[in-house]
């Protein structure tokens, strides 16, 4: 044993879990990562009154768009809010008609879907996603807010100032970016 792993501590990046010497400057700068085709950014400080006014200013932003098109449907834009302190947004419903990659004619409704999660003074961003709203609402109770220096109890992943619960899903592609 060297003066250098005497003294270690551990630290999670991404799904790992690193030791360090103690002392040593490790800064995790992954605060992004998309998991199942959503997007999710994680911010850090924020207070809960300034998270309610984003929300509100973000749903009124979603409320006053309106599009010309044809394809799109006369339907308002929803709100709900799956967990205390979460919000998501489903608009821009537009119908897609005619013959699919198969020759099978289709008529279908599509929509555009963004979530977002206040926990313990960080702000989880998931999203924009096409036709999201259940991916977002099902990833929302995996999310929870993380300091730099805590060891999650159970698999997931670990990004700066927040964690995902849950192992790696082979049919769930996962990207994180660091930087």
């Amino acid at each position: 044993m060297t003066a250098l792993t005497q003294n270690l501590r551990t630290h999670c990046v991404g799904r790992l879990l690193i030791d360090l010497p103690e002392g040593s400057t490790w800064k995790p700068d992954a605060s992004g990562a998309t998991i199942g085709g959503i997007k999710l950014a994680v911010e850090t400080d924020i207070s809960q009154e300034w998270f309610k006014d984003y929300i509100e200013q973000r749903w009124q932003e979603i409320e006053a768009k309106k599009s010309r098109s044809k394809r799109y449907v006369q339907r308002s834009a929803e709100r709900t809010s799956p967990l205390t302190n979460s919000a998501v947004f489903t608009y821009g419903f537009r119908r897609v008609e005619g013959p699919d990659v198969d020759g099978v004619y289709r008529n279908n409704i599509f929509h555009d879907a963004e979530g977002y999660y206040w926990v313990d003074g960080t702000l989880f961003k998931l999203g924009p996603a096409l036709n999201g709203q259940e991916k977002i609402a099902a990833l929302l109770p995996r999310l929870y807010a993380r300091k730099a220096d805590e060891i999650p109890f159970s698999p997931g992943l670990c990004l700066n100032g927040g964690f995902v619960r849950g192992y790696y899903d082979l049919g769930e592609s996962e990207e994180v970016s660091w930087g």
